[in-house]
Order: structure tokens, then C-alpha cells, then sequence
């Protein structure tokens, strides 16, 4: 009888001791899936910006995934194998964030250069409104640091929409991009002569101006 206690508590160690070892290395899947889902968006985001002919060199993304996957293969794997796997794919993360960073704030500002956003004023008024609101949701994408895939395709399809727009016009009269330039800083109204409000006025610019009374 002495035999058969030992021999069941014996069994019901060993199944508790199982039955740790199953939650621990549940908790281990789930924080690696985590890490692994973290590297499969930024790989997302990485090719949706190569596909737009930016350079992204992803290495191998997988390397430490397929080596887990191997070790895996045969049955419930042990928690030992879950802490350099994790560590693989945070470097990886990291690397591929690094270069997502300095790959879209490169690409972002050659874009932005190329707007000849000067012959926004030669647009009708409503048509100045609309584009001048893509212009803005453009800089702030650009001032993302790191961005997503939905921001790459974001700022593509306002980009490309914008540039098509300005593309199509002429600069502006060099006597308004004169008077624009100078309106940049404070000038007083003396300066100021009818004919630049008229030639505000005939761009729809005078509404994006202000008098302000100073000294009092």
C-alpha cells in the first residue's frame, strides 16, 4: 500500500511540475508572438516603402523564426529556447526601426522638395484650401518618426495627388512671389501699396493677411 501512495504522489508531482512547465512557456509563446507581431509591422511598413523605390534592406527577418521553428517541430518546446529566440527578434526590430526612421525622413523631404508649392496661389480659392490642407497633413506625416504602413500610403497617394495638381500650372507672377517674400517678415503699411492688395486680392490671398497696430 506504502509502494502505491508513493507511486501516485509521485505521478501527481510529476503532473504538476508538467503542467508549470505548459504555463510558462504559454506565457513565453505569448510575449515572443508579441515581439514577432511587432516585427512583422514594421516589415510591412519597411516593403510598402521599398515598393515606392526607396532602398530597405531587410536582411533575413526570419533567420530566428525558422531556426525556433525547427527546434519545435517535435513536441512542446523548452523554455530555454525562448529567451534567445525573443532576443534575435528584438534585434531585428531594432534594426529594421533604425532603418525605417532614416529611410522615411529621407524620403519624405525629397518628396516635399519636389512640390512646387509656390503655384498653390494660382489656384481658384477653394482649390487653394484643399490643397494647402494636404500640404499641411503631409508635413505632419513627415514629422512622424517612425511611421506605418498606412502612413506610406497616406502621404504617396496626397503627394502624388498634389504634385500632379501644381504640375499642370505656372509659377506665379514674379512680382507676387516678390510681395510674398516680403510679407514673410513685418512690413509696415506704408509699404504696402494698392497694387499689392489688388494683386493679393486677384490670387485670393488677402484673406491670409493681417494688420496689426504696434507701439500703443
Amino acid at each position: 500500500m506504502a509502494t502505491a501512495v508513493v507511486a501516485e504522489a509521485s505521478r501527481l508531482r510529476e503532473g504538476a511540475q508538467a503542467e508549470d512547465n505548459a504555463k510558462r512557456v504559454l506565457t513565453l509563446v505569448t510575449e515572443l508572438d508579441m515581439a514577432l507581431g511587432r516585427l512583422a509591422r514594421l516589415a510591412e511598413t519597411a516593403r510598402a516603402l521599398r515598393e515606392r523605390g526607396v532602398p530597405m534592406d531587410l536582411g533575413r527577418l526570419d533567420e530566428g523564426r525558422e531556426a525556433f521553428a525547427r527546434k519545435t517541430a517535435t513536441g512542446l518546446p523548452s523554455p530555454q529556447l525562448f529567451p534567445p529566440a525573443k532576443a534575435k527578434v528584438e534585434e531585428a526590430a531594432k534594426q529594421v526601426t533604425q532603418a525605417l526612421e532614416q529611410a522615411w525622413a529621407l524620403w519624405t523631404q525629397t518628396r516635399m522638395t519636389e512640390l512646387p508649392v509656390q503655384r498653390l496661389v494660382m489656384l481658384d480659392f477653394e482649390s487653394q484650401r484643399s490643397e494647402r490642407e494636404s500640404v499641411s497633413t503631409l508635413k505632419t506625416l513627415q514629422r512622424k518618426r517612425l511611421p506605418s504602413t498606412g502612413d506610406v500610403a497616406q502621404f504617396a497617394v496626397l503627394h502624388k495627388g498634389l504634385f500632379s495638381e501644381l504640375e499642370r500650372l505656372p509659377d506665379p507672377h514674379p512680382d507676387l512671389q516678390d510681395l510674398l517674400q516680403r510679407l514673410g517678415n513685418r512690413v509696415p503699411l506704408d509699404q504696402i501699396s494698392d497694387t499689392d492688395i489688388a494683386l493679393l486680392r486677384r490670387y485670393h490671398l488677402d484673406d491670409q493677411i493681417e494688420l496689426r497696430r504696434t507701439g500703443v
